[in-house]
């Protein structure tokens, strides 16, 4: 079960930016799966509050809380260990928040030609957020991301 879970991550990684740990997008998406602000303060790596700019820009200019010896963008960047212990960290967030909705009841119906999957709904949310994900699920209709990429992946 982890090798096929470490071989959707990899896969993951390798579609939001070739699996390049240094990647940044002109969104301002940082690391191998191109995390934001919002979802690295969900985590614990960032301070939200401490950009005074504006909210959730990707701008970077709020403070870094130091958790896994992250104080900096570029400290997260250089990082491989940092960005594979947030994603899985995001991971086993976003399926908190997929049950809450109760998201996982759609498992195996087909939405516009694609079978949902538990994979899918977390790459889903990875790129859109459960929000996304949500009202993808509830309207049927496809969403894609800023960068217009489909998000059913697996």
């Amino acid at each position: 079960m982890e090798t096929n879970y470490n071989a959707f991550l990899d896969s993951l990684g390798i579609r939001e930016f070739s699996g390049n740990y240094r990647a940044e997008n002109l969104l301002g998406y940082i690391g191998k799966y191109q995390f934001g602000e919002a979802m690295l303060s969900d985590l614990g790596y960032y301070n939200l509050e401490d950009d005074l700019t504006g909210y959730l820009k990707n701008d970077w200019l709020g403070t870094w809380t130091g958790k896994n010896e992250v104080n900096s963008k570029e400290d997260f960047l250089r990082s491989p260990i940092a960005q594979e212990n947030a994603i899985r960290a995001e991971m086993k967030l976003n399926w908190i928040r997929i049950k809450h909705f109760r998201l996982e009841n759609h498992i195996g119906q087909i939405i516009d030609g694609l079978k949902v999957t538990e994979s899918g709904m977390l790459a889903g949310a990875h790129l859109k957020g459960v929000g996304g994900l949500k009202k993808f699920l509830e309207t049927k209709e496809n969403v894609h991301d800023a960068l217009v990429r489909r998000y059913w992946i697996i």
